[in-house]
């Protein structure tokens, strides 16, 4: 009896041989006498290679490789988004700020620390058409304004759902979309 390209009582008749207590092979490698009565056994039967896959090469030049990557990239950059960050951080002291000798010619407000912004820019992918952008958390942790910006060139601010510093991962949704539609990433099953 065959079944599709391989012949199943030739995989019966080979699991008859591997069961048993000691298994149908005796010492030495030989066939134990109980197991003789079996019959022969015949290999599966090849594929033929018409039902393989189509064969796929891998490309060998740099061309090649740009092209081989160009569909992904046309199809998920405009789910990439611009993260700008901005936090309000205490500028450091200034190591002469409790010197006597410093104080006495600058007075002592002039060492006082000061709050100075920083920016940092990161990226991310929209997961949801209603503005839900996930992204490091590294690129938004202390940020008192978080924006984003579009591929095609629009920008939302953003409110921080929810932050994980052990996997580094952020999740944002855009404040006030509107009636905006977002081009969400499509996930696969892999």
């Amino acid at each position: 009896m065959t079944g599709g390209w391989f012949d199943v009582d030739a995989l019966v008749d080979f699991g008859k041989l591997r069961r048993g207590g000691s298994g149908c092979w005796g010492h030495a490698g030989l066939l134990a006498p109980e197991c003789a009565q079996l019959g022969p056994v015949t290999a599966p039967a090849p594929v033929p290679p018409a039902a393989l896959a189509p064969t796929v090469e891998v490309p060998r030049s740099d061309a090649q490789i740009k092209l081989s990557f160009s569909p992904v990239v046309k199809a998920a950059s405009p789910s990439v988004v611009n993260v700008y960050a901005t936090r309000i951080e205490q500028q450091t002291v200034s190591p002469f700020a409790n010197d006597p000798f410093f104080s006495r010619f600058f007075g002592r407000n002039q060492f006082q620390s000061r709050p100075r912004e920083s920016q940092s820019l990161g990226s991310g992918v929209i997961v949801d058409a209603g503005g839900v952008i996930l992204t490091n958390r590294h690129v938004i942790e202390g940020a008192t304004d978080v924006r984003i910006a579009l591929s095609d060139g629009r920008e939302f601010a953003v409110d921080i759902v929810i932050e994980d510093a052990q996997t580094d991962l952020a999740v944002l949704r855009v404040r006030q979309p509107g009636d905006a539609v977002f081009p969400a990433i499509v996930f696969a099953n892999s």
